[in-house]
């Protein structure tokens, strides 16, 4: 009998043209969805809300909804074939899958007060998902590659609106900026979404600009987004920026060998028993800020009080500052003589523990260390374009959680860029060339 193949033995090949397809259809999702995480899409949101050109509305509009419902959707097809299998995948990331757990559990302690409170913790944990998006379909250049495209883009809609944009406050204190002028966000909502964007494309570019390939067309772009982040007056956002810059080029002398590193070494050292020895507030006055950190303090404070109900598990994601008439955050207003409303602890790791309490952000943390472990061993490896990035955005993101909330908001970029870290990162493979073997042909000489 004959060996017959069967059509369903062929190994099937998709064509180069439908794969191509396939990759930017990715592209082009990843891309809008980044654009919605980073808020860079914001202001064109404002313009469907009934009472006008308003950035504080643009959020409730219906159009605003439908686009993250669509992405949502978009998202879950890309990881069809992970969620289907929950338990693999919540096996292969314990950190992850015992989080999502504790996150549940913490509203069985403190049930949530209205479904838009477990709502948001839905949109949490897509945002997450989207790491997990990121580390599975991209590899570390190919994602950068896309950033870097998308940031160059934004930086010039951000300076051609700024005839109509730059009348509207982006700071309410009105203070002004390193260059003079009132903050300026343009397409973002608030100066620190704008600073966090900038922050993130400045590292990205000079992390590229580091490698020898195109050199001066990435350190300009670097330029173009410290130019934008510091009109953003964003103080927080600019001083992580120069640190996780610091720290990359660290990497970067390490990781070439350069007999530049002892003299790098010596010198962040000695900055860093200067700022030790006078006092963090020289950092601060740097930017324009004061010690108490915008009043940052005072919240500080008060905190452990609220933390102390409910140590554990936290009062539930998005519950303490829910929004309602009677919400627990209602005591924080005896804090200022006018009686101001707070939203936030303005701090991403307190943000964590009054929601999570100690066991749902310690194990948020550790997916965080995990993440930092996989980047700084990324950073290291030879040829990798973008091999630093991660590593600076991660210490970026790190730093600033300490004076800023974002890391714990349900549709903000630096939550999916941990997980991204935490998941994964993946190197293009590349081909080694083989040597020629030349084939022996015996010659025949007639006799």
């Amino acid at each position: 009998m004959s060996d017959v193949t069967f059509p369903y033995d062929i190994p099937r090949v998709v064509p180069m043209a439908v794969r191509r397809r396939s990759a930017l259809y990715c592209d082009v999702f990843t891309a809008a969805y980044l654009l919605m995480l980073c808020g860079a899409l914001y202001a064109l949101f404002s313009q469907t809300t009934t009472t006008g050109w308003v950035m504080a509305k643009a959020g409730t509009s219906s159009t605003y909804t439908a686009m993250w419902m669509g992405l949502y959707v978009v998202l879950l097809f890309y990881l069809r074939d992970e969620l289907i299998n929950p338990i693999r995948l919540f096996a292969q990331n314990r950190w992850f899958g015992l989080f999502l757990a504790s996150a549940l559990l913490s509203y069985v302690f403190a049930p949530p007060d209205s479904q838009l409170v477990a709502t948001k913790l839905f949109m949490f944990v897509m945002t997450l998902l989207f790491g997990l998006h990121m580390a599975r379909h991209f590899t570390v250049e190919r994602l950068l590659s896309l950033f870097v495209t998308l940031s160059a883009f934004v930086l010039v809609v951000h300076w051609l609106i700024y005839p109509v944009q730059s009348h509207f406050a982006y700071d309410h204190m009105e203070r002004a900026t390193l260059l003079g002028l009132r903050p300026y966000g343009g397409m973002f909502a608030h100066k620190n979404l704008a600073g966090t964007f900038f922050g993130l494309s400045f590292l990205a570019s000079y992390g590229r600009a580091m490698m020898r390939p195109r050199r001066g067309r990435f350190l300009l772009l670097a330029f173009g987004h410290a130019v934008a982040l510091v009109a953003a007056g964003a103080a927080s956002a600019l001083l992580c920026a120069v640190i996780g810059a610091m720290v990359m080029t660290g990497v970067v002398l390490h990781a070439r060998r350069s007999k530049l590193l002892p003299f790098y070494v010596i010198a962040l050292v000695f900055a860093v028993v200067m700022v030790v020895g006078l006092g963090p507030s020289v950092l601060l006055h740097a930017v324009g800020r004061d010690a108490g950190m915008s009043g940052r303090w005072r919240v500080f404070q008060v905190w452990p009080d609220y933390f102390g109900q409910h140590p554990l598990f936290g009062w539930g994601y998005s519950n303490f500052f829910n929004g309602a008439w009677n919400e627990p955050a209602e005591g924080l207003r005896i804090l200022t003589p006018y009686h101001a409303k707070f939203f936030t602890f303005e701090s991403g790791y307190l943000e964590l523990l009054i929601d999570f309490g100690l066991i749902g952000a310690g194990l948020f943390f550790a997916m965080m260390v995990t993440g930092l472990r996989n980047a700084l061993r990324f950073a290291v490896r030879p040829g990798v374009l973008f091999a630093s990035v991660p590593l600076g955005w991660l210490v970026f993101i790190a730093v600033m959680s300490i004076s800023d909330s974002g890391l714990r908001i349900h549709n903000l970029v630096t939550a999916a860029l941990v997980a991204w870290t935490y998941f994964g990162l993946r190197a293009r493979q590349r081909v080694r060339p083989q040597p020629v073997m030349q084939t022996w042909r015996p010659t025949w000489t007639p006799s």
